[in-house]
């Protein structure tokens, strides 16, 4: 099952019309470790634990796709977008221990 799937509808200078869809499973065996829907962390004693990024890889599919469009339109122009979540620390304690 892939990540994320994209349908462009219509794709020119005046239109820009498409469908993203991530997957959203909420089931970590369900995704790859790429950082785009799963993180993974280890800790000291070599545990690994996951953390399902959802949400964050839905805004990530429709940028890449609304980046991409507006730096061919706009040669000059350079979009930054994401989600900033300060500070990230995670509990790797309480994590491990959900699994």
């Amino acid at each position: 099952m892939p990540d994320a799937v994209y349908k462009v509808h219509e794709a020119n200078d005046k239109h820009l019309r498409y469908d993203v869809k991530v997957n959203d499973k909420q089931l970590w065996q369900y995704h790859k470790n790429n950082g785009f829907t799963k993180l993974s962390f280890k800790d000291d004693s070599g545990n690994e634990t996951a953390v399902l990024r959802v949400i964050e890889a839905h805004v990530e599919a429709a940028s890449i796709v609304n980046k991409a469009y507006i730096k061919n339109i706009f040669k000059n122009v350079t979009v930054m977008t994401g989600i900033n979540t300060y500070p990230y620390e995670p509990d790797l304690d309480y994590l491990i221990g959900k699994t």
